[in-house]
């Protein structure tokens, strides 16, 4: 992306310029009234949605069943996880200490 620098209104890589605004003003409230407006013109800016009408009857029992099926599920994994028997301990004396020739095979599953 080119910056023209002929432009009176491109000031990003001047720090005086930059400096030299003030700080104090704010933009009015005319400013957001409008920019709202335009927004909502060009539909990219939609109206709040209230909490209380959040779709029929059967999408709030799709959402309430997918947020228990959710919980349900991470008990499951986390019961799991708790009941699995802990690996086996390798001593240093059942390790075998001779030079593995030939070529290495790593598998990821």
């Amino acid at each position: 992306m080119s910056h023209d620098h002929h432009d009176p209104n491109n000031h990003d890589g001047d720090p005086e310029l930059q400096a030299a605004l003030r700080r104090d003003l704010t933009p009015g409230d005319l400013l957001e009234e409008r920019l709202v407006r335009a927004l909502k013109a060009r539909g990219i800016l939609h109206p709040p949605r209230s909490l209380k009408r959040s779709g029929t009857l059967a999408g709030r029992l799709v959402k309430i069943a997918a947020v228990l099926l959710l919980f349900l599920s991470g008990l499951a994994v986390g019961h799991w996880t708790a009941k699995r028997p802990e690996p086996p301990v390798v001593r240093e004396s059942h390790v075998l200490r001779q030079p593995v020739s030939g070529p290495r095979q790593v598998y990821w599953f």
